[in-house]
């Protein structure tokens, strides 16, 4: 599995020079992320009355498109994710097959990218303010309770 994801992140890489681009009804402009199993593109989506937005869209890596493994993990973590509805989780969109690659279209949030901010400080030996940090994980703490608790239509925990 190892040499598949291996394999699947060098002919991502050569797509991703590939920009701007068509993938189905989204206009991917910008690559802003690289995971395990997936690209994660800044796309623009218009609706077929001119309306037009921006999302981000996580394909799965081309060379696991056909793995039933990957395409079942992207598949549930969209239903799951869907199925969320609190201010700090993204909402789900879109979850879709385009020319054999599974794709979730999510939410664009507007905002910093605490990587790069973490990075930049870093450089400068600048410590991340305390209140800052403290903020972050509490918020990130409030979504991952929310999800933990949150119950199906049955009752049953997520």
């Amino acid at each position: 599995m190892a040499a598949s994801v291996a394999r699947a992140q060098g002919e991502g890489a050569a797509n991703a020079e590939h920009l701007p681009r068509r993938f189905g009804r989204y206009h991917l402009f910008d690559r802003i992320g690289r995971g395990g199993m997936a690209d994660i593109y800044l796309a623009r989506v218009q609706t077929e009355l001119g309306g037009a937005r921006r999302a981000v869209v996580k394909q799965i890596l081309p060379a696991l498109s056909g793995d039933p493994q990957f395409a079942k993990m992207l598949i549930d973590e969209a239903k799951l994710v869907a199925g969320l509805r609190h201010a700090n989780v993204v909402q789900v969109l879109d979850l879709g097959r385009e020319d054999d690659r599974l794709y979730i279209a999510m939410e664009y949030v507007e905002g910093y990218d605490l990587n790069q901010l973490l990075r930049r400080l870093s450089k400068r030996r600048i410590p991340l303010p305390a209140e800052f940090a403290l903020f972050v994980v509490r918020e990130a703490l409030a979504a991952l309770d929310f999800a933990h608790r949150k119950r199906d239509d049955f009752g049953e925990p997520l």
